[in-house]
């Protein structure tokens, strides 16, 4: 009887500790927020970050997303596409060249340094019917490429 208990116990434990350091495999979680739908794991949590629409951390990559109203391009005079939108916010972040096009994405990336670690950011636009919204997806610089497949996915699920 001791036998099994203990062995029960460990059961128990090894799974834990599996669930703890991601041994599991992930699972897709959709989450929506201010109009804004994107597919990513179990892995994300969800989060407030000031200046930004909607927000998700995982252990690897961090989302960030704003949304911008049409209106307030129209009410300086501006007509914007999502070619456009996406070139205002290159220029914002000091970006050179033109938005880049892949899988249906329209996107730029750039590294950014801060407290010692280079990051890259993968940054996607997306036009909806009232607004525009940018979709910042960032990781250490040094993991990126084994991440770009799954970041690209992530970027693919979003729905404005």
């Amino acid at each position: 009887m001791k036998k099994r208990a203990c062995l029960a116990l460990a059961l128990v434990l090894v799974m834990l500790l599996s669930v703890g350091c991601g041994l599991l495999p992930a699972k897709e979680q959709t989450f929506t927020r201010d109009g804004l739908t994107i597919t990513l794991t179990n892995r994300f949590q969800e989060g407030e970050r000031e200046g930004y629409t909607a927000y998700f951390k995982s252990t690897q990559v961090l989302v960030l997303a704003l949304k911008e109203e049409k209106s307030l391009f129209a009410e300086r005079g501006m007509e914007v596409d999502l070619d456009g939108y996406t070139q205002l916010m290159m220029d914002a972040n000091g970006q050179e060249g033109q938005p880049e096009h892949r899988d249906g994405l329209t996107y730029f990336t750039y590294d950014y340094a801060t407290g010692g670690e280079e990051y890259r950011y993968f940054t996607a636009a997306y036009e909806g019917d009232d607004a525009f919204w940018v979709v910042q997806f960032a990781c250490q610089k040094s993991k990126y490429e084994s991440l770009e497949e799954t970041i690209l996915k992530y970027a693919q699920s979003v729905q404005v």
